[in-house]
């Protein structure tokens, strides 16, 4: 399985302090996996990197041949002062608007919020806003997404809706899944394989279920 990124020695500072430390992770394409840590771990901070919204005092990021054609929708979305329908759409070609709308409209209703896309964006709430971004990135192909924390403000209806989309959209393109999470369920339910964090160091890393067991391990010892 062909690689789509790898880190090496990274490493972030605040001041004096450094909060995070990762010395070699490797990710592959149509693979799904979580950073799982509780606030504070590391999880955002290492995303922003991956994302090129925050820039790492130290360490290689190296994208794969096709570079970083990647998403990243951080944990608190951004929204316009346009429809729903119209904000997911921008950039988007289409032969028409009627054309674009009924694009949006599928895209929304596969996230369970189509009922939504004349309401103006900035007045969605939490959990729809989180759908309504993730209905937006679904709109192009892409080689990774990088979600932090997508589903944080969603009830458990829409966080099963939000992952079939997401599993979908996989399927039809092969792409990486990267994304953070605090919920150890949702970690073992949505990813192929788990890193765990904490204190911006990795504790445990593999398959899921292994990497989750090692994670209530490791705190049981430490407690």
């Amino acid at each position: 399985m062909r690689s789509i990124l790898e880190i090496t020695n990274l490493v972030k500072r605040f001041a004096d302090s450094e909060i995070l430390h990762i010395h070699h992770l490797v990710f592959h394409e149509k693979k799904r996996y979580a950073f799982l840590g509780e606030n504070g771990s590391g999880k955002s901070t290492l995303l922003k990197i991956l994302a090129g919204v925050l820039p790492a005092d130290s360490g290689r990021i190296a994208w794969g041949a096709k570079g970083a054609d990647f998403a990243y929708i951080p944990q608190r979305p951004y929204c316009f002062h346009l429809p729903v329908w119209k904000s997911i759409t921008l950039g988007i070609t289409a032969k028409n608007k009627q054309q674009k709308k009924e694009i949006a409209i599928a895209a929304l209703d596969e996230v369970g919020i189509g009922a939504l896309a004349d309401k103006a964006e900035v007045y969605l709430s939490g959990g729809e806003s989180q759908r309504a971004m993730l209905a937006r990135v679904m709109l192009r192909e892409r080689q990774a997404l990088l979600l932090d924390e997508p589903t944080s403000a969603v009830d458990y209806e829409g966080c099963v809706l939000a992952e079939a989309a997401l599993n979908k959209y996989q399927s039809q393109n092969g792409c990486m899944i990267l994304f953070a999470t605090h919920s150890v369920e949702q970690a073992r339910r949505f990813a192929d394989e788990v890193i765990v964090l904490q204190n911006g160091k990795v504790i445990a890393a593999g398959s899921a279920e292994q990497a989750i067991h090692d994670f209530y391990a490791i705190r049981t010892g430490l407690s």
